[in-house]
């Protein structure tokens, strides 16, 4: 790691997920996503329930699994162990392309910024956090298909440099090896 990632990653001072809490819900019928079901990260723990895999047997007890299609995250940024994991990743993956990120404009149109974006999502899903949920749900014959997020940036908050966007987690089932369409 680089002395500019050393520091920023050393200044990260955010709250942390003993305090989190996880949402189970269902969109509602006049909504773009009706009766699909979510998971949602709260940083505050008075909401939901305290840990995902409790968020997940809500869902399992009101036989609302097989409609889980999405886990939205992105207040995970709050977390200085998520953001240290991702300047992390890009540091050993895009080394080049983080740097010259880092020293511009951290906006949504900024091209330096729109290069980390694919390099970024693909350091979500390798993150503690990220693999934790899906060790979850993997209990489940669920899997992560992808992440993806709306407005990606970079921007400096009391100093320092943080990652953020609206992240969303995209689930799907497991296909069964002997279901019908599954043979070789």
């Amino acid at each position: 790691m680089n002395t500019i990632t050393k520091a920023i990653v050393s200044l990260l001072a955010i709250t942390t997920s003993a305090s989190a809490g996880w949402i189970a819900s269902i969109y509602p019928e006049n909504s773009g996503y009706p009766g699909m079901a979510r998971i949602q990260y709260s940083a505050e723990r008075s909401e939901g329930d305290a840990t995902f895999g409790e968020a997940l047997k809500q869902l399992e007890k009101q036989g609302l699994l097989d409609r889980l299609k999405t886990i939205t995250i992105h207040l995970f940024f709050r977390e200085a162990d998520f953001q240290k994991e991702l300047f992390s990743a890009l540091e050993r993956s895009v080394p080049t392309a983080l740097q010259e990120a880092l020293q511009s404009s951290g906006n949504v149109n900024n091209p330096k910024i729109r290069k980390l974006y694919k390099p970024f999502m693909e350091a979500v899903l390798v993150t503690t956090m990220v693999k934790e949920i899906s060790s979850a749900l993997d209990g489940h014959s669920l899997k992560i298909a992808g992440a993806s997020g709306e407005k990606f940036m970079l921007f400096k908050e009391k100093e320092q440099l943080r990652f953020f966007c609206g992240l969303i987690l995209e689930i799907e089932k497991v296909a069964e090896p002997n279901a019908p369409g599954n043979s070789r």
